[in-house]
């Protein structure tokens, strides 16, 4: 499967360029294309320079639009439908791929002490509200699996055994993945846990000044491992230094962080501004 991604490429370089060539072929240009097929002049471009992926019917209207050959019609059409099955299959390996690191992250979870997580981008996955996983998910059918396995893995901060801190970015709590209503349960939820005997959560407003800045979000596991997730893999670091590198970074962002009930506070503000009726604030 290693050439997979450069044969799909290829093909989608192949089909949005022989597009192009019957759009020119009709005498065409991309606005007059845009306008009769009822598409936008920047889909038309981005389909094709290979960057958007036309669905099968939007390949049928410009192939009718353009007044294709059968021939044609069939080879382009035959070519569209196998990069979405290309498309999907690779999708599902990827979410296979993720359910199994859930499993991997909660072994390594389970046999820690102290948990320390600082993010910047999004609400991580041991504070997620069940919807909230759901909404960054792509969708498809094991969406529920891997929804239920990081609820599973939540199950761990009831353990009064265990410590668990998170620094939170005030846009990690910002970043919404659906309408008002999803993000302030979620909201609630991180105000919720924070209270409990050994979970303790800190938010750096987004004015705050920095004694040290992230490039990144990272997991400390007591003081002998590190990861990073990123968006096919997780990074991970046990070399002392490397640690210990982390370790420092999350030192200097207590500091700057508001904790307690300053910080039930301010996530407090944040769910107030919310407005039900705009899906922007």
């Amino acid at each position: 499967m290693a050439d997979i991604p450069e044969r799909y490429t290829h093909a989608r370089r192949q089909l949005g360029a022989r597009l192009r060539t019957l759009r020119e072929t009709a005498s065409l240009t991309g606005t007059q294309a845009a306008e009769r097929s009822e598409m936008s002049q920047p889909k038309i471009s981005k389909i094709e320079n290979a960057v958007l992926l036309p669905s099968v019917e939007d390949v049928e209207t410009l192939l009718r639009l353009y007044r294709a050959r059968a021939g044609d019609r069939e080879q382009l059409l035959e070519l569209a439908r196998s990069l979405h099955a290309t498309y999907e299959s690779t999708r599902t390996v990827i979410r296979r791929e993720a359910e199994r690191a859930q499993r991997q992250i909660a072994a390594i979870e389970a046999g820690t002490d102290w948990m320390r997580t600082f993010e910047l981008a999004w609400v991580p996955p041991l504070l997620q509200a069940p919807e909230y996983t759901r909404r960054i998910l792509s969708a498809g059918s094991r969406v529920d699996e891997i929804a239920a396995a990081r609820q599973e893995r939540q199950e761990a901060l009831y353990d009064e055994g265990r410590r668990f801190h998170f620094i939170l970015a005030e846009n990690a709590l910002r970043v919404r993945p659906g309408p008002p209503a999803i993000q302030r349960t979620q909201l609630d939820r991180i105000t919720s846990l924070s209270k409990l005997p050994n979970v303790r959560v800190g938010v750096i407003p987004a004015d705050a000044e920095l004694t040290d800045i992230p490039r990144h979000g990272f997991d400390i596991y007591d003081e002998k491992l590190v990861t990073v997730s990123l968006e096919t893999s997780t990074v991970t670091f046990t070399e002392w230094r490397q640690v210990n590198r982390y370790i420092e970074l999350f030192s200097g962002l207590i500091k700057d962080a508001l904790w307690a009930d300053e910080a039930r506070g301010y996530i407090a503000g944040l769910a107030k501004s919310l407005s039900p009726k705009s899906p922007k604030n």
